[in-house]
């Protein structure tokens, strides 16, 4: 399990935020809540916490001091909407992600989702852990969730980013898990779920090559040819003629 080192001045905020999300159903356990980043220091020595959650306004040393000050495997950042641009550069230091006070729920979960998985795929790639299953069955999920994604948005100019920030995830791990699942990247499975609908849409002899591409997502009917030519072999006006 990962430990989870809590730094938080306002104590109902910092009660929270350990009792709100359901931490062992992500594979952690806070180790440690504490209300200064002082005491964030000594605890971090003892604990060695993989994840830490502070507040970027503490009495004393700020949370970002506090975080350079420390090792530690992510981290999230809790700040008040006048900090947010000041929220963004801790991204810089290592941070993972940061939520916005008032705390909301969802977002909280989402950040501590985001940082896990984030977490859990560095320590697979450096070959330090093996995986709970919770995360086997998490990456399943994201690929199922981001192939719905897909299908739902496919006429529409969407991107591995787009799909990732509705997701909550980050670009590079989603990108990952869908080679390491599919044996195909993001766009390449999108891109062939357009042309599996442009190759039904042109049985109907009604419609034109430019609408078809326009309905498919592709930004004009020249581009959609070239793409649909590379994974076909052949044009879509070849491909209609073998139809008929």
């Amino acid at each position: 399990m990962y430990k989870v080192l809590l730094v938080e001045d306002e104590y109902y905020l910092r009660e929270e935020l350990a009792t709100t999300v359901n931490w062992e159903q992500y594979g952690c356990k806070v180790i440690d809540s504490v209300s200064s980043a002082e005491e964030g220091l000594v605890s971090a020595a003892v604990n060695r916490p993989d994840i830490i959650v502070t507040d970027i306004k503490l009495p004393g040393i700020d949370g970002l001091e506090f975080l350079r000050r420390v090792e530690f495997g992510a981290a999230i950042i809790i700040t008040g909407h006048h900090q947010f641009q000041y929220a963004r550069d801790a991204l810089r230091i290592g941070v993972s992600d940061f939520i916005l006070k008032p705390i909301d729920d969802e977002e909280l979960h989402k950040a501590v989702r985001k940082t896990v998985l984030a977490l859990s795929g560095r320590n697979t790639q450096g070959n330090t852990d093996s995986l709970d299953p919770v995360y086997n069955d998490n990456k399943a999920r994201h690929i199922a969730c981001a192939r719905r994604f897909i299908e739902r948005h496919y006429r529409e100019d969407v991107s591995l980013l787009d799909a990732a920030e509705h997701l909550g995830l980050s670009t590079s791990y989603l990108s990952r898990i869908f080679q390491e699942k599919t044996g195909t990247g993001f766009v390449t499975t999108l891109t062939e779920y357009r042309i599996n609908i442009a190759k039904n849409l042109l049985q109907d002899q009604s419609l034109r090559i430019e609408e078809i591409a326009q309905m498919c997502g592709f930004r004009n009917a020249g581009y959609f040819s070239r793409i649909f030519k590379r994974h076909t072999g052949t044009s879509p006006s070849s491909f209609r003629c073998t139809l008929s």
